[in-house]
């Protein structure tokens, strides 16, 4: 009897999912807004470092001394990507990595504190396993499912007043 009644109800598909929407659209709402804060945290921490600005202050400074004089020299920045190549760049002799030489730069200055950046963002490892092409995936089907939930509510309005 219930199926048989189901039957007759117009777009029962659509309808069941804006049900299940409706159902689950808070939690995950508020899911993926505590994610985005995990995330905005991180980014503060980062942008409030003291202590990171002043090592890659430290490295642009470096890398600009063993630069000079090519087209890469006095740059005002330099790309995440760079970074990795502190500790493939040696020396001459090929005894010292420029990494190396960041470190022992510190501790000729007694500010080897400045290397300890462990503390400095405690969200990061939370932060580290999440995915942000995963939660912008999230939204965009958060959104599809909310704008179904329009069509259907103007579809029903629609429906009561033609009849």
């Amino acid at each position: 009897l219930f199926f048989y009644k189901l039957q007759k109800v117009k777009r029962v598909t659509v309808k069941i999912k804006v049900m299940e929407t409706l159902d689950t659209l808070k939690h995950a709402a508020e899911d993926l807004k505590g994610r985005f804060t995990v995330l905005r945290t991180v980014c503060e921490q980062v942008m409030g470092s003291e202590k990171l600005q002043r090592v890659l202050e430290t490295v642009l400074a470096i890398g600009n001394i063993m630069n000079e004089g090519t087209s890469k020299g006095s740059a005002a920045g330099f790309t995440f990507d760079s970074l990795l190549k502190l500790t493939q760049t040696k020396s001459v002799d090929g005894k010292m990595t420029v990494l190396d030489y960041i470190v022992m730069t510190f501790a000729a200055k007694d500010q080897l504190q400045c290397l300890s950046l462990t503390g400095e963002f405690e969200a990061s490892r939370e932060a580290g396993r999440m995915s942000i092409n995963e939660m912008m995936g999230e939204v965009r089907t958060m959104t599809a499912n909310v704008n179904r939930c329009k069509i259907e509510l103007k579809k029903m309005k629609d429906d009561n007043n033609n009849k």
